[in-house]
Formats: structure tokens, sequence, C-alpha cells
């Protein structure tokens, strides 16, 4: 299974173009997976002797008991993630009849309500990166930003997640919102 593994993160790197974190994160939880299944069918077994019941009984393990805790749906969701993306790789390539992971619902995910910025928060927002000129910048980029209706809309369209305590992410933040409106 593990020389499965590696040849599935090499088709990744090589064929799709996967960034190194998409292949460490893959690596992780196939790894992840393999020990779990490893410890129910012993140290010799291929990708199709693996079942819908293994995969089913490792989402479980993971929300109950995990690796070192219990994991939430977005873990559950990134490991059976790569689990059906490894097992859609070893059906494609003539290793296994049927795709144990194919009908295997992705837990539920529950997205928080976002919130669009204010029209003073807005404001605020771009006196902080005014009253907080970065050396990298040239002087009054922002002048520029400020009276452009879009970068506000992008703001406000983001929503509360991208107000922090940190300047500096706010500012990344603007530098990012200008440079799209200045294309």
């Amino acid at each position: 299974m593990r020389q499965v593994i590696r040849r599935f993160l090499k088709h990744l790197e090589a064929e799709k173009n996967a960034s190194p974190s998409t292949i460490d994160s893959y690596q992780y939880d196939l790894n992840k997976f393999d020990d779990y299944v490893a410890h129910r069918l012993g140290n010799r077994f291929l990708p199709g002797d693996i079942s819908r019941d293994h995969i089913r009984g490792y989402l479980m393990w993971l929300s109950e008991v995990g690796h070192q805790k219990p994991n939430g749906p977005l873990a559950r969701a990134r490991a059976l993630a790569a689990i059906r993306s490894f097992f859609k790789y070893a059906h494609r390539a003539g290793l296994l009849r049927d795709n144990p992971a194919a009908d295997i619902a992705l837990p539920k995910i529950r997205m928080a309500e976002i919130r669009a910025l204010s029209q003073d928060e807005c404001g605020r927002l771009l006196r902080v990166v005014e009253t907080n000129r970065s050396p990298f910048k040239p002087q009054g980029w922002w002048l520029s930003l400020s009276s452009r209706p879009a970068c506000r809309a992008i703001v406000q369209l983001k929503g509360k997640r991208t107000m922090t305590n940190s300047r500096s992410f706010c500012a990344g933040f603007i530098v990012a919102c200008a440079r799209s409106v200045m294309r």
C-alpha cells in the first residue's frame, strides 16, 4: 500500500502539478489512513483489500479518537478528500475494480455567517493603512486606492473575517485588493 501511495504522490507532483503543501497534506492523511488499516488487516495489504467499511470506520475513529485527539468535520473532510483522490487514482490506474471511496459523503461543515464591513469600518481600515506606511510601498499609493469604490466593495464582500488586530494583515489585505483593482 505504501508503494502505491508513493506512486500517487509522484503522480500529484508530476502530472497534476500539485503544490508541495498539498502533497505533504495528502501524504500525512494517507499515511495515517494506512496505519489505521494496517492495524486491522496486518502490514501486507493492497488498495483492493480496503472496503467502504474500512474507510467509514476510519472516519468514525477520527471523529471519536483521532491520531492525537478527536478531529472535527473539517479535518475529516480533508482526510476523506485525500482518500477519495487516492482511490480514484488507483481505480483509473487499473489497480482496483471498484472505488470504495466513491460514494462516501463528506462530513457536513457548518459555515459561519459572514457580515459585510460597514462604510465606517471600511474607512477605518483604509485610515490604518494611511497612518502606518510601509517603507516598501511608495508614498501615496493608498490615495488611489481609497477613492476606488471597487476596492471598498471587495472589502465589504470579504466580510468581517478580514478584520483582525494585526495592522500588517489589514495592510496586506489592502495591498492585495489594490493590486486586483489596479490591473
